[in-house]
């Protein structure tokens, strides 16, 4: 009976250890800049991706919530709008979202209020998407940063143990930015084509 028991303690523990191996991944939320050449007065869109979700006995687990300041420097960036992804809000419930401007950060929350069996489906397709995206406006030439602090995430049952603070892994952008080029006066043109005349006048 002994023996029966100490392999039945053992297979048990055997199976509680490998169940929470399951969710020792760093789920991962990065900062997306595309990455091309920018100036003062363009538009810049950063988008605020999840991957490497937590999983739990092989499965990846569903992301029901989240909230988070988005950090900037408001002197280098101007007129924020943020937009949130479709993987929260399914368009069958909905969900409930905010987003605060607080000067040089933005906290943004969103809720779903849909089923977790349904964003466990939907979201177990894709490895990683798009939680919200933040456009701004540059505002002067230099070197922009972007980072993310003071996250949270809950499954679908309000659980957020899983996504516990150490094992989130917060990866931020930073990207240049140029001085507009100021275009040329159409009225300095036009007197420069006489002195280019007379230049090849000139040279002939």
């Amino acid at each position: 009976m002994k023996n029966f028991t100490k392999v039945i303690s053992k297979t048990l523990l055997t199976a509680m250890l490998a169940f929470t191996s399951q969710a020792s991944l760093a789920t991962i939320l990065t900062v997306e800049v595309a990455d091309q050449a920018y100036q003062v007065g363009d538009l810049v869109t950063a988008d605020i991706v999840i991957s490497d979700i937590e999983q739990l006995a092989g499965n990846q687990v569903e992301v029901a919530s989240f909230s988070l300041d988005f950090l900037f420097d408001s002197n280098e960036v101007t007129n924020a709008q943020v937009t949130f992804g479709n993987l929260l809000d399914l368009g069958v419930i909905g969900s409930s979202q905010s987003d605060v401007n607080n000067g040089d950060s933005l906290t943004i929350d969103e809720v779903s209020l849909e089923s977790p069996f349904d964003l466990f489906f939907e979201q177990s397709l894709v490895s990683s998407f798009v939680l919200a995206s933040v456009q701004f406006e540059l505002a002067s030439a230099g070197t922009v940063d972007f980072s993310l602090a003071n996250v949270s995430l809950t499954d679908g049952f309000g659980t957020s143990g899983v996504f516990a603070p150490a094992s989130l892994d917060l990866r931020g952008a930073s990207f240049a930015v140029s001085s507009a080029q100021v275009p040329l006066p159409a009225s300095a043109a036009l007197m420069l084509l006489p002195l280019l005349f007379l230049v090849r006048k000139r040279d002939s």
